[in-house]
Formats: C-alpha cells, sequence, structure tokens
C-alpha cells in the first residue's frame, strides 16, 4: 500500500523535533549556570570571567530561542513556503494532536529573524545610546516595561527565566500598541516541547510497532 502524502516524510520531522526539545533543555542547564555562577562574581578584578559568564548565559538563551523557532517553523510553515510545507504543518499537528500553544506565536521567529531591523530601530532612538545593550540579569521585583520606548535591548528574569526580545515599532496608522517587545518565559516553552516531544516519542513508537 502506498504511504500515504507527508507519511514517509513524517518520522525525520518528529525526530527533529524531539532534538530541539533537548537542545532547549540543554540550553536551559546552561542558562541556569550562567545565572548561579553570576552571583560567586564579585568585582572589577573578575572583568574576564563577568565576560565570560555572560557569552555563556547568551549562548544558552539564544540556543533555547533558535530551537524554539525552529520548532516552530516545522510546525507552523509562514503561507508563502508552499504548499508542501503547509500539508507538513498540518499533517504533524495532526498527528501530535497540537492546538494553541507558545510555538503558535511568530514573535520570537520575528525577533531573530528579524534582528538586525529591530537593531536599527534600537539605536537610532537618542535616549538609547548610552545604555548597555548585553543581557541583564534582572531581578524579579524590576519592573521591566514592554513599550519600546524602554532603554532596554534584551533582558531575562533570572528566577522565572521571561527574556524580553526587541519588537517592531509600529508602523504608519499603526496603534502603539504595535510598538511593544516580546516577553516570553523560557520555561514555559521547554513545557511545550516537552509536551511536544512526548507527542513525538508515542507517534514513533506507534509507527515503528505498525511497521515490525
Amino acid at each position: 500500500m502506498a504511504l500515504r502524502p507527508y507519511e514517509q516524510s513524517r518520522p525525520i520531522h518528529l525526530k527533529e523535533l524531539i532534538y530541539q526539545s533537548e537542545i532547549v533543555d540543554a540550553g536551559i542547564a546552561r542558562i541556569q549556570a550562567a545565572i548561579s555562577s553570576e552571583s560567586q562574581i564579585a568585582g572589577l578584578e573578575d572583568h574576564a570571567r563577568k565576560r565570560q559568564n555572560l557569552v555563556e548565559l547568551g549562548a544558552g538563551i539564544q540556543s533555547v530561542l533558535g530551537a524554539g523557532a525552529l520548532a516552530s517553523k516545522i510546525l507552523r510553515p509562514v503561507d508563502k513556503s508552499g504548499q508542501w510545507a503547509k500539508g507538513r504543518g498540518d499533517d504533524l499537528r495532526a498527528t501530535l494532536a497540537l492546538g494553541d500553544d507558545v510555538l503558535n506565536s511568530r514573535s520570537v521567529r520575528d525577533s531573530l529573524e528579524h534582528y538586525d531591523e529591530r537593531l536599527d530601530s534600537f539605536t537610532k532612538k537618542d535616549y538609547n545610546t548610552v545604555i548597555m545593550t548585553s543581557w541583564m540579569v534582572m531581578s524579579q521585583n524590576t519592573p521591566l516595561g514592554n513599550g519600546n520606548d524602554r532603554p532596554i535591548l534584551r533582558s531575562i528574569d533570572p528566577k522565572t527565566l521571561t527574556v524580553r526580545l526587541p519588537g517592531r515599532d509600529p508602523k504608519p496608522g499603526e496603534d502603539y500598541s504595535a510598538g511593544e517587545g516580546v516577553m516570553l518565559s523560557l520555561y514555559d516553552l521547554q513545557a511545550e516541547m516537552h509536551d511536544v516531544r512526548r507527542s513525538a516519542e508515542r507517534a514513533l513508537g506507534i509507527a515503528e510497532t505498525d511497521a515490525g
């Protein structure tokens, strides 16, 4: 019996989603280690260690966001991707029984893919010319604000692992609410990826049993 459309490629995509979930876990562990190390580094003499720790923190965050964005693309390709991609996404979401979830949002994907544009917009604002633009470990009691008028390019809350990414400015005629940063809990993203992984593993297990 001939395979229905997408059945042949489905296991490859499911295994890829499992892999991206594992990358998210590794990234979360890296972030937690960097945050823990931050509290143990004191004094200007430790500038090199602070810088390296900042790199570790950023690397962990970007790996989590990147893996989440890749999973989102696999599950929900944009319309211009073509009919095959749309069908593949529809098939995978049906296989995994996915509803309206964190991965449904394109805001994080857009913030990563259009980062250069967001950075240009950020640097054009006079009040942002001298602000620290690296990841800042913010306390849970510090209000981050979500408008693009805040002189914060990106930040992370060390307790909730909620990150703030640059948002796009409103276009002419749009309400100012369009000019907001992107807020996302990395723990929520991790939980969603775990759900996807468990569903993918079940689907692969059923497929392997039937094939045998």
